[in-house]
């Protein structure tokens, strides 16, 4: 489908040595890459030079389909109302108002596209955010980690407001096993060991802090009861708080009381308290520790076209509730958007070790891959100078060197003339001064009110007044005066002239380092867009390495470089070039909006939305459209047409569709014994990776239960990952996750074959087959419509049984679209059930080692672990993998039956258009019925002139002479994305 209008198109800039010899072809911006000037940094409107392309909401064709969608939902609920009004004993025109509601229902949803982004603490994602929403400041950001920010969910405000959020707050279960944990941490003496706030100790301290106004150590001799029953926090537990604001900043100040929190109010004194244990009362609580989500609502015209943006704060979020709200997101979400500073990215060459490798394995079972974006943020973090030194930029900056050095000199030049022009003017003054000074002293008449003379010292005026008749040596003075006069105004002239001169060649040196220092930012992006395409894909494809199919012919690689969309960009250089940080200067390098990044990525997320609701309006109109054809050709027909008296044609129509249901069956035969095959080779690869997990399973216990001094767990970390059912993080940094340790194995096997299976092998199977439907449709058209002579006898009918077999292949392309989100959406759900099965299964010895106490506690825990998952290898492993298997199974099976019965109700639907002639007079539409049809589609604005009122024959007259004197025909463009009806004459 065609998205001009909003194709994003990242700028390159490429060039060679020679391009640089001309220091006009650089187009760049700042200033400690090039010479300094004594100059200001020029002001936003100054270096505005180049046009600012507008971010685009608008779109014709979206704007025609939407108001056809809208037009066409008034169609359907007037054809429901109509259809009421003519119950039919044989149940037809109940089938026709079910058909009608049903299209009914998919006009009505709207699609959206959910984005999650993610990246490390101090990535600048809420910058990004703020600036692709156009914005000063509106997403939250929290003064703490990022492990301990609330998941934002921003989306666009259809309401009356500007701005509306929603901050719903934690459960009060959940909030109350955060406590559980974190007292029975205290107890176990986890406060002794060093803790941090990306630890979870640290963060529950934090929180506990900041909403009780107490010391963690006070839970020593508190009761977690007595904690939850403080009313000020048990009245926001499990509820949820709306705003509404039509000011940006009025509502970011509202929102802050929620999810703001200052780091220092968390560590001060006062907050820690020493009440006796008793809670206070009346302190004012910070509430971001208890919020779990928060909704926005904006008007932003970047999510105008039904992109979701969720803030997802951290990939290696510790909070537990959070953390599987996170992965609920990431598991549907339309697309990842992976955040980095640019330096961070290319320079340490994070992009490869920016995502964990269970991160990138999730990915990789997902076949998410190919929905990534990677996002180089904070592009004004360069140093300019060792930048145009280390990108090649080595005839470019010589390029400069000598363009500027010429206009230096050209100014020097001018400055030289420019002081002997100033010492001649000064003489000229003085000579000026001596002449008046020797007139008023040789004056003996003064006559005060004529010929005044200016002195044009800047110091003031001296007037004198020579007579009315003077003499030769008056006569001679006067002389001198109008010479010198002329001669300054002459020399002032040249002056200005001079000094404009030196002026424009100043702001030709400064644009030319402009230009250089954008030239600068550009290629630093190239160079970054590059290696991070190398770098992030190659990290990517790391977890593949342990597959089975390490050396298989078969082994793709989903995501190459070239498909990997990458920005780089600058929020802070372009909320600056925007007018929104006004006390900031320009930053060196941005000349306008463009060069930060921004608009691209902004024209990008509206493509996304763009497609997603041109594909649903699209598919509403075909499915509108072949419903409006079907009735066009029940209510125009006959109650018998000459097909009845034509024996052959009737015979040869009835053996084509008894043709078309053979090979119609036999493909979707075809499409379940080849889905067959392909779940019995995934299914042996399941078995093996279960065996060899289940091997490995028994190497795990021993790790984990060494002693202190061979690297082994201390006692308070140990309960603390028990007590966390097998994931914890100290403070040291280091993260434990048992139950994923031990699904590593099984899953490092798996993950190339499940992704092969599901994001290659099912989908081209499934576009086989939807390719083998539409041509036998496709072939049964064409041979009824050459063969059967009585179909082609009306033109109208032919062209609208035309538009119909289109309509109904691309019904089968939505069929099959539809089973294969239904597929990709179920094996999300089970991939991800690998690792919760084992911490189901050691979930009793978790629980059974947090109650020991004591001495000789230790060893005693460490062998419950060993034999838990010693006696629970064979339901961890295997047990998952039988379950997954039929899962399976009875997915498709149901999805192969769903195929079935849409298939045959398209079949069934071809046949009432196809054989509309055939039928008997119990099974024809009542006239009554067609006339109210046929008028109401000729009035809607929608199709127009769809058919006019028809002469029907009377009762008694015959069908076989009746001719009918005009029939509708339906005008529809290939992609079903316009329909119109029109009126067509025939002459017989």
């Amino acid at each position: 489908m065609e998205t001009s209008d909003f194709e994003v198109r990242i700028p390159v800039h490429p060039g060679d040595k020679e391009d640089y010899n001309d220091i006009s072809m650089l187009d760049t911006s700042s200033s400690d890459a090039g010479f300094s000037s004594e100059e200001e940094t020029p002001s936003n409107d100054q270096i505005l030079q180049e046009e600012k392309p507008s971010l685009t909401i608008v779109n014709e064709e979206l704007e025609e389909l939407e108001g056809k969608s809208r037009e066409g939902i008034h169609i359907l609920e007037k054809l429901e109302t109509i259809l009421k009004k003519y119950p039919s004993s044989t149940g037809a025109n109940e089938a026709l108002r079910k058909q009608i509601l049903e299209t009914m229902d998919q006009g009505k949803n709207h699609p959206t596209i959910t984005i999650g982004v993610v990246g490390a603490t101090g990535a600048g994602k809420s910058s990004l955010i703020n600036a692709l929403l156009g914005e000063k400041r509106l997403v939250p950001t929290s003064g703490m980690r990022a492990c301990t920010a609330a998941i934002t969910e921003i989306s666009y405000c259809h309401g009356p407001w500007n701005y509306e959020a929603e901050i719903q707050f934690v459960s009060r279960s959940a909030w109350k096993e955060e406590m559980r944990l974190l007292f029975e941490d205290m107890q176990d003496g986890l406060d002794e060991l060093p803790s941090t706030y990306d630890s979870e100790f640290g963060i529950a301290c934090a929180k506990f802090k900041a909403v009780y106004r107490l010391d963690p150590e006070d839970t020593r001799t508190m009761s977690i009861e007595k904690i939850m029953e403080v009313p000020n926090v048990a009245a926001v537990l499990g509820s949820t708080k709306y705003v509404s604001r039509n000011n940006a900043t009025d509502f970011y100040n509202e929102l802050k009381k929620y999810v703001d929190s200052e780091p220092h109010s968390l560590v001060s004194d006062q907050d820690i308290m020493d009440t006796n244990n008793t809670i206070p009362q009346n302190k004012p609580v910070q509430l971001w520790p208890l919020v779990e989500l928060v909704r926005l609502h904006v008007k932003a015209p970047v999510l105008s076209t039904g992109v979701v943006l969720v803030d997802l704060p951290g990939l290696l979020d510790v909070n537990t509730a959070r953390g599987t709200l996170a992965q609920k997101y990431i598991k549907n979400c339309s697309g990842l958007w992976v955040v980095a500073p640019i330096t961070r990215a290319v320079d340490d060459h994070s992009a490869k070790t920016l995502l964990g490798d269970g991160f990138k394995r999730q990915l990789q079972l997902d076949g998410g891959m190919g929905q990534l974006a990677f996002i180089c943020s904070k592009t004004d973090d360069i140093n300019l100078s060792e930048a145009a030194d280390n990108l090649g930029l080595k005839y470019a900056r010589e390029a400069l060197d000598n363009v500027c050095e010429e206009k230096k000199q050209r100014a020097k030049a001018i400055g030289l003339k420019i002081q002997s022009l100033k010492q001649k003017d000064k003489r000229i003054r003085l000579k000026l001064e001596k002449l008046i000074d020797f007139a008023i002293q040789d004056d003996t008449e003064v006559a005060p009110e004529i010929n005044s003379i200016q002195s044009p010292s800047n110091h003031g005026a001296k007037n004198i007044s020579l007579s009315p008749s003077p003499s030769p040596r008056k006569r001679e003075l006067m002389v001198s005066k109008k010479n010198l006069t002329e001669n300054q105004a002459t020399i002032k002239a040249e002056l200005q002239s001079l000094e404009t001169e030196v002026l424009s060649v100043r702001k030709e040196i400064k644009l030319k380092q402009r230009e250089f220092e954008r030239c600068c930012i550009e290629k630093r992006n190239e160079y970054s867009d590059a290696h991070i395409r190398e770098d992030f894909v190659a990290g990517l494809l790391h977890p593949r390495s342990t597959s089975e199919d390490e050396g298989s012919e078969d082994r793709e690689i989903p995501m190459t470089k070239e498909k990997l969309d990458v920005f780089c960009v600058s929020s802070k250089a372009f909320q600056i070039l925007e007018g929104r940080l006004k006390e900031h200067k320009v930053m060196k390098g941005f000349i306008t909006p463009e060069d930060t990044g921004i608009p691209q990525l902004q024209r990008y997320c509206l493509n996304l939305g763009f497609a997603a609701r041109m594909a649903k309006h699209t598919d509403f109109l075909n499915n509108l459209g072949q419903l409006v054809n079907s009735l066009q050709l029940q209510a125009s027909g006959q109650d018998k047409l000459s097909l009845r008296s034509n024996q052959d044609d009737q015979e040869l129509l009835q053996a084509e569709f008894n043709k078309l249901k053979e090979v119609l069956n036999t493909t979707i035969l075809n499409l379940s014994k080849a889905l067959l095959g392909i779940r019995q080779h995934l299914y042996a690869s399941l078995d093996g990776a279960a065996i060899a997990a289940k091997n490995a399973a028994e190497r795990a216990p021993p790790r984990w239960n060494r002693v202190k001094k061979d690297g082994g767990i201390s006692y308070p970390t140990y309960k603390a990952i028990c007590r966390r059912s097998g994931e914890f993080r100290d403070g040291k940094g280091n993260r434990y996750n048992w139950n994923k340790e031990l699904a590593d194995p099984l899953m490092a096997i798996i993950g190339l074959t499940w992704e092969r299976t599901f994001t290659r092998q099912i989908p081209h199977l499934l576009n086989k087959t939807s390719d083998s439907l539409r041509r036998d449709i496709g072939e049964f058209h064409k041979n009824v419509m050459k063969n059967v002579r009585t179909l082609n006898e009306s033109d109208s009918r032919s062209k609208i049984l035309n538009d119909q077999c289109l309509r109904y292949k691309e019904k089968i392309k939505q069929i099959i679209h539809f089973i294969t989100d239904k597929i990709d959406s179920k094996q999300k759900e089970l991939n991800r059930i690998f690792v919760p099965s084992i911490t189901t299964a050691l979930k009793p010895a978790y629980i059974e080692v947090s109650t020991i106490k004591g001495a000789g506690a230790f060893p005693k825990i460490k062998a419950i672990i060993a034999n838990s998952v010693s006696q629970s290898k064979n339901d961890m492993f295997l047990g998952t993998v039988d379950f997954i298997k039929m899962e399976l199974e009875e997915l498709v099976n149901a999805l192969v039956d769903l195929i079935d019965l849409d298939v045959e109700r398209i079949f069934d639907d071809m046949g009432d258009d196809y054989l509309t002639g055939v039928k008997s007079s119990s099974e024809m539409m009542d006239k009554s019925l067609k006339e109210e049809l046929i008028s109401f589609l000729n009035s809607t604005s929608l199709f127009g002139d769809i058919a006019r009122e028809e002469e029907l024959p009377g009762d008694n007259a015959d069908p076989t002479d009746t001719v009918l004197d005009s029939k509708p025909t339906v005008v529809t463009t290939m992609n079903g994305s316009e329909v119109k009806h029109e009126l067509e004459h025939m002459d017989n």
